[in-house]
């Protein structure tokens, strides 16, 4: 399935992108998303979701500094036309982050990270998977930031992955830039000192784990080719995101049993608001 989307994937390493540590940031950040879907042949699957996040200090040794975090999140499904009818799915992580910066213009950063996805009347514990990032960032010019990425995860549904990918940003204009950034590629335009402006082509994908059907293990993927308009705003202690988009591509994976099965679902509107508080 993921051959299929790769043509409307401009750069392959949106599908590499992990959660980066944000230096410098302690607190929590809460995260509502609502999904609509259109037309009528096709399987639709509308949604909405809380997400809540959290990162805090842990300890400092020479040129790194060690960060912990969390996620509990909680999706709602509602399905039609669709050979899957689970109603929701929620999702624990827990992560332990380094990040070390102004090393002759280097900037490095790691992350290992457990998360579990599952469905209602899944195990958690069955859903359990492991992900361990590596990167680094050399600022080579005032314009140009160049880097990478190592990646290597176990999934739920698929085969474990190892992947280097390519990262840069592009600050093309005073004022504009054009960078990877989570599972995405962003253009960004700044409109003053708090407010921002961003258009995103973002890849969107959701994991889970289901309950096991006539004594057969059954897991379940999704993934979204989405275009995404932002604004965020940014204050002291808070800052606020507002986010409206299209995903115009959408496919979606079962496996009962070791038997795939994939479909298209049909594309629709999405919505997202997020807040963040600075501790």
């Amino acid at each position: 399935m993921t051959k299929s989307l790769l043509p409307l994937l401009v750069f392959a390493w949106v599908h590499a992108e992990a959660p980066r540590p944000r230096p410098g940031f302690e607190g929590i950040n809460v995260r509502l998303t609502a999904a609509t879907a259109s037309g009528s042949s096709e399987p639709q699957d509308r949604s909405t979701g809380l997400e809540v996040t959290g990162n805090f200090a842990l300890t400092q040794l020479g040129t790194w500094r060690y960060d912990w975090g969390f996620r509990a999140a909680e999706v709602r499904h509602d399905w039609t036309n669709a050979p899957v009818d689970f109603a929701a799915v929620r999702g624990f992580s827990l992560n332990l982050s380094g990040y070390a910066a102004n090393e002759a213009g280097r900037t490095r950063y790691a992350v290992l990270q457990l998360n579990a996805d599952a469905a209602t009347g899944a195990s958690l514990g069955d859903a359990l998977t492991v992900q361990a990032l590596y990167g680094a960032d050399w600022r080579v010019s005032e314009t140009w930031t160049l880097g990478y990425l190592f990646l290597a995860e176990s999934r739920a549904v698929r085969s474990p992955m190892v992947l280097i990918v390519p990262t840069f940003r592009w600050q093309f204009a005073p004022e504009w830039s054009l960078g990877t950034g989570r599972k995405s590629l962003v253009l960004e335009r700044r409109l003053d000192n708090n407010w921002r402006a961003s258009l995103t082509l973002a890849f969107q994908q959701e994991e889970a784990r289901l309950a096991d059907l006539g004594g057969l293990a059954q897991a379940y993927e999704s993934e979204r080719v989405a275009a995404v308009f932002g604004l965020r705003r940014t204050g002291v202690d808070r800052s606020d995101e507002l986010t409206v988009g299209w995903a115009f591509r959408a496919r979606a994976r079962r496996d009962l049993g070791g038997v795939e099965s994939t479909y298209d679902l049909a594309p629709g509107a999405l919505f997202s608001y997020a807040s963040r508080w600075r501790f």
